[in-house]
């Protein structure tokens, strides 16, 4: 039993980290990603601003949300959400890290696919802390998780600002997947422990 609860509580932190870590990287991609395609989507419309065509753009690629939203629900259903959210932390990483080198048409997929695995990560790690958290504390400890997440989050503008004034904004997306990198090891981390925890489930 005291095994049980230390993986638990252990769990739910990691679990926390992973959903202050994905805050920073969403608050700081979506800040500059009109921005980014702008400066490297090379398309013009006839009477059309270019910020209009760019905004266009975003709309497309966040539209990938939609599909991971759902993937990561249907996927950490039938398996253990551990493992999808490793999955999905391997994707973020890797379209991040994309969106930092490529322009043009490629740059639109590139983002609607980092999109899409973002959005996989919140039906995931929701579902984790309700699995970690006892019941009687699940309101708070979503409260602790998005007060992380939206407080981290908020200082990412400044970071990616900062960074996109002395280097690009091709180079944010880089430092953006060097942050999500992080939630690979951590996700990696609850896949060994949930062998430990036992049968997928709500804990008590």
């Amino acid at each position: 039993l005291i095994v049980v609860v230390a993986v638990c509580i252990l769990g739910l932190i990691i679990v926390f980290a992973v959903f202050i870590l994905n805050g920073f990287v969403y608050r700081g991609m979506i800040t500059f990603l009109p921005l980014h395609l702008k400066e490297n989507v090379r398309f013009s419309i006839s009477g059309i601003d270019a910020a209009a065509v760019a905004g266009a753009f975003t709309t497309v690629a966040l539209l990938g949300g939609i599909v991971g939203q759902w993937l990561g629900g249907t996927l950490g259903d039938r398996m253990r959400r551990e493992a999808v959210l490793v999955i999905e932390a391997l994707g973020l990483t890797a379209f991040l890290f994309l969106m930092g080198l490529l322009s043009g048409p490629g740059l639109v997929v590139a983002g609607a696919l980092m999109a899409m695995a973002y959005f996989m990560a919140q039906p995931l790690t929701t579902g984790l802390i309700a699995e970690y958290s006892p019941r009687r504390l699940q309101g708070r400890m979503y409260g602790i998780a998005f007060f992380g997440a939206f407080g981290v989050g908020s200082f990412a503008a400044a970071f990616a600002g900062w960074v996109a004034e002395r280097s690009g904004t091709a180079i944010v997306f880089l430092y953006l997947a060097i942050i999500a990198a992080a939630t690979i090891l951590s996700a990696l981390y609850l896949v060994w422990m949930a062998r430990r925890r036992g049968p997928k489930g709500t804990a008590a």
